[in-house]
């Protein structure tokens, strides 16, 4: 017998009867019958049927693709993919994986038999007509959904199956490449991948000074062409693209009297000039001011960064007037009208006093810069970096300016006798306007004459908690006692006339009452004390300024924690007698003594001094309370945080120092308010401002005396002007 799925020889020989069930094709059928189960005799169950003759089998499938193809075991019949073509082969580049059958590798005997029938059919051509799938009445064929099914698992199988092969061609491919350009391009991909990194997460959290943040305000290199013997400096940003210029901005556009009067300095050397339409066009970022020692006057410079040098001089010459002389100082041309010179140096726009123009212009040999000053740069090291201006003013310009009457009340907070330099920074955030200061002083110079605040130590606010969250201001002292007579002792030198007047005084207390000021009273104020004015009502919203709407006097309260309780119900309970007799003194009228009362669970003493004021205190625990109204010791008792839930506080006292000398705080539209009902309204020069004035909401200071430097941190809450309601003249229309 000729071997199974072969021909039989032809002989002219009809077969034998038995061999038909085994016979070829039918008559007539020129082409090779298609293969099924019934054909295929049943292997030995010792071994897989024997593979068929090299020479006649077709290329052996990619291992992935009959790993994919082969059917599941529960599966009946073998559905009949889609034929590959016949000259698709493993690629030359990979002979060796041709013998490689994934699929022999614990295949069983149903899946060698379904592998070796799709070769035989992937061999035999199908005859004109045949199905791509047996006939639903062939064994072994399921009908209907199951073959359509089984299709269209088929056709996934296969794409599935050319994806791995790619996939295991793409491996193989990369292992061809040599060691050393895999690892290139291993170091290429992870530069890659770092670089998405950055762009995508870095960069949009980056702060403004590193590339890709936010637009930062710009540098200071104006500084470097002041000399270094400057009295003052002043720098602003003016780039209307920077965070900072928007800020502030904003707030000025809400006090437009008030900025034009902090810029007066600037606006007077530049003339009737409308900075928008004549500088912003050409100017860059920067906008300064020098304050030079000069000829029986102070001599100022204006700087102003010039991105469009040809339209920076045509301003300028415009500015000084067709007299205007150039002349060559040193390398720069110079032009001068009268007392006033402009110039073009290093990028920026001078214009100013004549003769800092020229030193400015040409410097002297081995001249300093105040950019190189160790003073000027320690002090402006000291402020935040992201500022709208900043300012600086040396030792000897504090000592010089502020000896005008009109600023030695900023001498509290620079002490001129004992700085070496003082910085002033401005930022603005969320309506906020922030001004920081620091003082660097001279050990020396602070030895000989400390200051202000150095009798001040620092102490961390806790008395906030018992002011009340509608205060209209308060202020914080730590260890008050010892803080109020180191003051007495400093002021022996600078103001001997208040050292007079608090020595009579004591002495006067002294011979009526027995008691000592420094003694018995500065004791009992215990390690921290908290001053405050109040409000008579509490409750609903304040009133807009404007609005004539009597809420009656305030109260005052001081609040002294950290006392010895006996000792001060003993030094007050002696106090009350003398106090009685030099109070109905004072009003010609007797007035009746102390009363006790429960207020709020404790015991309290009050003495009703007039209708508005009525003088009480409380000792209890560790805390001695003394207020203008009784309602001050329930106040001070109340539960909750106090004034610091209060949100004008919070939004003022946001990132202050946790330690400070001082702390005060100001509701600024409450006070107004309240100056307005008593009259200030009529005031020709609160008038003027006034508009300004009605939209400051809130304000607070914290001062520090250590380490050397005066820090100052002012905050001030700017919001939209609120329109005072005052009612309709009652005169007629005639």
């Amino acid at each position: 017998m000729p071997p199974e799925g072969e021909a039989p020889v032809e002989s002219g020989v009809a077969p034998e009867p038995d061999a038909a069930p085994e016979a070829g094709p039918a008559p007539g059928d020129e082409s090779e019958p298609e293969p099924t189960l019934e054909q295929e005799p049943e292997p030995a169950p010792e071994a897989d049927p024997a593979p068929e003759p090299e020479p006649e089998r077709a290329p052996e499938p990619e291992p992935q693709l009959e790993l994919e193809l082969t059917p599941e075991p529960e599966a009946e019949s073998i559905p009949d993919p889609e034929p590959e073509p016949a000259e698709e082969e493993a690629p030359a580049s990979y002979p060796s994986l041709a013998p490689l059958s994934l699929g022999n590798m614990g295949e069983t005997r149903r899946e060698s038999v379904a592998r070796r029938l799709r070769a035989l059919r992937e061999r035999s051509p199908r005859p004109p007509g045949a199905p791509a799938f047996p006939a639903p009445d062939e064994e072994g064929a399921d009908s209907g959904d199951g073959s359509l099914r089984e299709n269209l698992a088929g056709r996934a199988g296969a794409l599935g199956g050319g994806l791995s092969g790619a996939r295991d061609r793409a491996a193989g491919a990369w292992h061809s490449v040599p060691t050393v350009a895999r690892q290139r391009i291993a170091a290429a991909a992870i530069v890659a991948v770092v670089f998405l990194v950055v762009v995508l997460v870095v960069l949009p959290a980056a702060p403004c000074e590193a590339p890709g943040g936010d637009e930062c305000a710009p540098g200071d290199d104006a500084i470097a062409l002041v000399p270094d013997d400057a009295f003052a400096y002043a720098h602003a940003d003016i780039d209307p693209d920077t965070e900072q210029y928007r800020e502030a901005s904003a707030i000025a556009s809400r006090l437009p009297l008030l900025s034009r009067v902090a810029l007066a300095g600037v606006v007077d050397e530049l003339g009737r000039v409308d900075f928008a339409s004549q500088v912003l066009p050409w100017a860059g970022g920067e906008l300064a001011l020098a304050v030079l020692p000069g000829t029986g006057s102070l001599a100022r410079v204006v700087m102003i960064e010039a991105d469009d040098p040809d339209a920076a001089t045509a301003f300028a010459a415009e500015l000084l007037g067709p007299g205007a002389e150039t002349t060559q100082v040193g390398s720069v041309d110079v032009t001068t009208a009268g007392r006033t010179s402009s110039a073009i140096v290093d990028g920026f726009l001078l214009l100013g006093d004549a003769g800092a123009v020229a030193s400015m212009a040409d410097p002297e040999e081995g001249g300093g810069t105040l950019a190189e000053s160790p003073a000027a740069t320690e002090a402006l090291d000291e402020l935040d970096d992201d500022l709208v201006a900043s300012a600086y003013l040396s030792g000897p310009g504090a000592r010089a300016l502020l000896a005008d009457p009109g600023l030695s009340s900023l001498n509290t907070f620079v002490d001129a006798s004992a700085t070496s330099g003082v910085a002033v920074g401005v930022s603005a955030a969320d309506g906020v306007l922030e001004v920081e200061s620091r003082s660097v002083l001279d050990p020396e110079r602070a030895g000989a004459s400390p200051s202000f605040f150095a009798a001040l130590p620092p102490f961390a606010p806790e008395l906030p908690n018992d002011v009340g969250s509608d205060a209209l201001a308060y202020l914080g002292l730590g260890d008050p006692g010892t803080s109020v007579d180191a003051l007495l002792t400093q002021a022996a030198a600078d103001a001997p006339e208040l050292v007079v007047a608090f020595e009579s005084l004591e002495k006067d207390l002294k011979r009526d009452t027995g008691i000592s000021l420094r003694d018995d009273i500065l004791p009992l104020l215990g390690s921290e004390a908290a001053l405050s004015l109040e409000p008579l009502s509490a409750e609903g919203e304040p009133p807009a300024p404007g609005t004539i709407a009597p809420s009656g006097v305030p109260y005052v309260s001081l609040i002294a924690d950290g006392i010895d309780a006996a000792t001060a119900a003993r030094s007050l309970a002696n106090l009350q007698e003398p106090l009685v007799t030099a109070l109905s003194a004072s009003q010609g009228a007797p007035i009746a003594g102390f009363e006790t009362a429960k207020i709020a669970g404790v015991d309290a003493q009050s003495l009703a001094v007039s209708p508005e004021v009525n003088l009480t205190y409380a000792v209890y625990d560790d805390r001695l309370v003394i207020a203008t109204n009784p309602i001050g010791i329930e106040q001070a008792r109340a539960e909750g945080d106090g004034l610091e839930a209060a949100a004008a506080f919070e939004q003022v006292t946001a990132d202050l120092p946790e330690e400070v000398s001082v702390l005060a705080f100001l509701d600024l539209r409450g006070l107004i308010s309240l100056g307005e009902e008593i009259g200030l309204g009529a005031d020709p020069a609160y008038a003027t401002y006034a508009p300004d004035l009605r939209a400051l909401e809130a304000a607070a200071m914290a001062v520090t005396d250590a380490d050397g430097t005066i820090r100052t941190d002012l905050r001030i809450a700017v919001g939209e002007p609120a329109a005072p309601e005052v009612e309709s003249s009652p005169l007629g229309a005639e």
